[in-house]
């Protein structure tokens, strides 16, 4: 209160709604300092909290979300019988080349057996798959990475490679005990060995946050030429060696361009694969 004019006696009301809204703005600001400091002082802290919360999150979401795929699953069945009988040709179609292939995989898969035994080959280790279905798609213009709905109940663990029907994928960053975070190969972070079938040269390929990748590190020598095949290696014991990756599509100035095999937009089942040396 305060007294003006003649005796008179106004009152300074401020509203609770101003009252909260401060309160709210320091809390948070007093929220946001401790997480700052937890990260540089604690930071296993902050990684265990992030996996708990996609424990939380994701099955969540895939509750919320279910309705929507079933609508999408109705949609797709009735597509699918409107287009039955031409879908059925190209089957047969395609059938008849899987044939074919097989007989070569066949035959190949025999010679390779004969010069494994004529060279005394062993295998270098052994490899276990754990199946999953990306749950959420983190992938923005600064971060590229899904959410598998595979954790360590599962057998996934950190830094084990994630490939689908078409090559590498990416690796585990962070596991929880129902969810893990997969950093896909072409997120800034990503670094992955590599040789080209042809030419055998070792390099690395590094993402930029776009849809390709760049290989590191060659010899000023390189007999790269477009078109190759890139698979990986198993320098570092990390990843099982032979899985796709890519393949080249443009060499200027020295920069080495590869197109990975994976559809990130078609991006649905992974596998996880646990490579022992």
């Amino acid at each position: 209160m305060k007294r003006s004019g003649a005796g008179r006696i106004s009152v300074i009301t401020v509203s609770w709604r101003t009252l909260v809204y401060r309160f709210f703005v320091l809390f948070m600001l007093s929220v946001s300092a401790s997480f700052l400091v937890i990260s540089r002082t604690h930071p296993q802290y902050i990684t265990q909290l992030r996996t708990s919360l996609m424990d939380i999150v994701v099955p969540v979401v895939q509750t919320v979300a279910a309705p929507v795929d079933a609508f999408q699953g109705a949609m797709q069945w009735m597509h699918d019988v409107a287009n039955v009988k031409a879908e059925n040709e190209r089957l047969r179609q395609e059938n008849a080349k899987l044939m074919r292939w097989q007989f070569v995989a066949t035959e190949m898969e025999n010679e390779n057996t004969r010069l494994r035994d004529l060279l005394k080959f062993a295998p270098v280790g052994k490899e276990s798959y754990t199946s999953a279905r990306v749950a959420i798609d983190n992938s923005g213009p600064y971060v590229k990475s899904v959410i598998i709905n595979a954790g360590a109940a599962n057998g996934v663990e950190s830094d084990l490679a994630v490939i689908n029907e078409n090559g590498l994928v990416g690796r585990v960053m962070d596991a929880g005990a129902r969810t893990a975070r997969v950093l896909l190969l072409t997120d800034m972070n990503s670094r992955v060995p590599v040789m080209t079938e042809k030419s055998r040269e070792r390099a690395i390929v590094a993402g930029d946050n776009s849809d390709t990748l760049q290989m590191k590190y060659l010899p000023q020598d390189s007999k790269i030429s477009v078109g190759e095949r890139v698979v990986t290696t198993s320098d570092g014991g990390v990843l099982p060696p032979g899985l796709p990756v890519g393949v080249v599509t443009a060499i200027e100035n020295g920069s080495i361009t590869v197109k990975p095999y994976v559809d990130w937009f078609r991006l649905e089942y992974v596998s996880v694969v646990d490579f022992t040396m």
